[in-house]
């Protein structure tokens, strides 16, 4: 028996119609997800051996497009977690280059909220139209076009980035292939066992090491988990809305106490004497 080969794991993020899927099949190098809109999509997984590796793919169709809390959502979101249990080498967060819109703001939102602040520090940025770039410096187009939410993406996210062109073939394509593994593989300090983990994963691990419990069973008990800690993540959203509101009117407070001090500073005899005076005379 052969050795086995070294697994990676990546899970696809990113809004409907970024490119997901067309980036899936040019890292794995074949047709393997379908790029087109599907009217109910849902998460899919794929491996192939690439350059070494068992290179394993997980796409999550739509599930992080929007911070709604749908049943079918955080399903999706639980499938992913388990699909890359037990814990994700990196994230690939694809956009389109020079079309970095409010709902890729929202996406990765949705991503930072659901694997956590230490996500950005697994993540590489994958534009795809990299034909667009016509040889230019990636990071550079950035710094003079992109949004500022774009800019600080990639400041989180330590500058690592590429670009894709999924229309690619032949040696073009495997470029661009080498060049995404070795950000990832630089990223990992080439360690594989440093992959990526949190709470969700521990408890995707905890499940996937259940063999009484069949797999569709499993994405629903973890499904509930997701939906606890987005509503997690709104209660922690309304504390601090709260507690800046509760500082506001603390400030008006002190501010009204303060202007009632000085009148009365100005008035010793109280607010009532001068129409006393008034009356008297």
């Amino acid at each position: 028996m052969g050795s086995r080969l070294p697994s990676l794991r990546v899970v696809l993020l990113g809004r409907s119609g970024a490119g997901r899927s067309a980036t899936g099949n040019t890292l794995l190098c074949q047709e393997l997800f379908e790029s087109r809109l599907a009217s109910q999509p849902v998460t899919t997984t794929c491996s192939v051996t690439l350059k070494g590796y068992d290179v394993h793919v997980v796409d999550t169709p739509d599930a992080f497009d929007s911070p709604e809390r749908s049943a079918r959502c955080c399903r999706e979101i639980a499938r992913c977690a388990l699909l890359s249990a037990p814990g994700p080498h990196a994230l690939l967060l694809v956009t389109q280059l020079g079309r970095f819109t409010q709902e890729d703001e929202a996406a990765v939102q949705q991503v930072w909220r659901l694997f956590g602040s230490g996500a950005a520090g697994r993540t590489v940025v994958v534009f795809t139209r990299g034909d667009e770039l016509r040889g230019g410096s990636l990071l550079r187009y950035v710094q003079d076009t992109g949004t500022y939410a774009l800019q600080k993406l990639l400041r989180d996210c330590g500058q690592r980035c590429c670009a894709f062109d999924n229309r690619a073939t032949g040696k073009q394509k495997e470029e661009q292939v080498g060049e995404l593994l070795a950000i990832v593989l630089e990223m990992l300090g080439g360690d594989l066992n440093n992959y990526y983990r949190n709470g969700l994963y521990d408890r995707a691990e905890q499940l996937m090491e259940r063999p009484d419990i069949d797999f569709e069973k499993k994405c629903d008990l973890l499904a509930e988990d997701v939906e606890k800690q987005l509503q997690g993540g709104w209660h922690t959203s309304f504390l601090q809305w709260l507690q800046s509101t509760l500082v506001f009117l603390g400030h008006c407070s002190l501010s009204y106490c303060c202007t009632a001090q000085r009148r009365a500073w100005a008035h010793p005899q109280g607010a009532g004497a001068p129409d006393a005076q008034r009356s008297q005379a």
